[in-house]
């Protein structure tokens, strides 16, 4: 007893394994035009595609291929159900007929959508009918399975891939496109940054002792709170997993200009609800360095401007810290009004 048990678990565990592997293409959908549906894809390995209200006169043929995405996922479909209005199996019979004939069709412009309802009706009025005729049980299931078809496949979906079922009936071309789910997304957050000093070289001004006498000295020493402020723009990358929690963090980069040269940020983020965060690390812009042939305290006999006393490093880096906000416009974008029309 255990041993059969154990045998009909296996087979309801490998039947619905299956069906985790099926695809199903209502042809329906389609209501008998060409045209193009899609819709989400839940599963990554796909050993089967499953063709529902297919006509059993009419010739289709099936391509299947896997393709980058490049759209998001439409709705899906309508259904119908109907109520019995005659006696049992004497309307059960005459709804196998209607939906028998509708199947058999040959006509080119024959519409799946009837016969997905003509199927759907047959279905309802068998479920509520008394009917015990098992002649006509035993039709109506050949009349259903005859319906469809199934074409097995091996596909593993990769990460950002989309299933593309192509079927075509003559002039008709029925286009499915089954979109997986991307896990990840980039994310925009307009930042408040502050660049610290810090790491700035030293800066030096000329000193006049006397008509030909000039010294090269020091100004102050910046420290790490000596604070430079710079609008931008961060750009980081989320799992989409982890955007449900109240705190993300990611790496991230970022882009602004200090009113005299661009920056260039690389850090950390740290985000609360997705809208508010800070980030910390490293920014990388235009500074300046005393010439090697000069050096403090040194006496001149002409002064020097800034050109002839610096030379310019180009993307030094610095520290900096960010205040990020998720707004739904630019915040640093300015509005200019339209001009008065008479």
């Amino acid at each position: 007893m255990r041993l059969f048990l154990l045998i009909l678990y296996i087979l309801q565990f490998n039947q619905l394994f299956s069906q985790s592997e099926t695809v199903l293409v209502d042809l329906a959908e389609f209501n008998g035009k060409s045209g193009t549906i899609e819709k989400p894809l839940d599963i990554k390995k796909i050993r089967k595609v499953l063709i529902e209200n297919r006509f059993i006169k009419l010739q289709y043929n099936v391509v299947i291929k896997v393709e980058a995405q490049m759209l998001q996922p439409l709705p899906a479909f309508e259904t119908l159900t109907t109520r019995m209005s005659t006696t049992e199996c004497e309307a059960l019979r005459k709804s196998y007929n209607d939906a028998n004939s509708i199947a058999r069709s040959k006509e080119p412009n024959a519409n799946e959508n009837e016969l997905k309802k003509a199927l759907e009706k047959l279905t309802e009025e068998r479920r509520q009918s008394r009917c015990s005729d098992n002649e006509l049980n035993k039709k109506i299931d050949k009349l259903i399975d005859s319906t469809k078809g199934s074409i097995d496949v091996n596909i593993d979906l990769k990460r950002r891939e989309d299933l593309v079922i192509i079927i075509t009936r003559g002039e008709n071309v029925y286009k499915l496109i089954l979109t997986s789910d991307d896990d990840s997304r980039w994310v925009i957050n307009y930042g408040f940054a502050f660049t610290s000093r810090a790491l700035e070289p030293k800066k030096y001004f000329i000193e006049g002792l006397g008509a030909d006498s000039f010294k090269i000295s020091k100004k102050k020493d910046y420290g790490i709170l000596d604070l430079r402020f710079t609008p931008a723009i961060f750009f980081s990358y989320f799992l989409n997993k982890k955007l449900s929690k109240n705190f993300n963090h990611s790496l991230t980069g970022g882009v602004g200009f200090n009113t005299q040269t661009p920056v260039v940020f690389l850090g950390y983020n740290v985000m609360y609800n997705q809208n508010v965060g800070i980030s910390f690390g490293l920014s990388f812009y235009e500074q300046q360095k005393l010439l090697g042939k000069y050096k403090e305290n040194q006496i001149l006999k002409e002064p020097l401007d800034e050109q002839q006393l610096y030379e310019t490093l180009i993307f030094r880096p610095n520290f900096f810290l960010s205040f990020n906000f998720r707004f739904a416009n630019n915040p640093f974008k300015t509005n200019n009004p339209a001009p008065a029309t008479e």
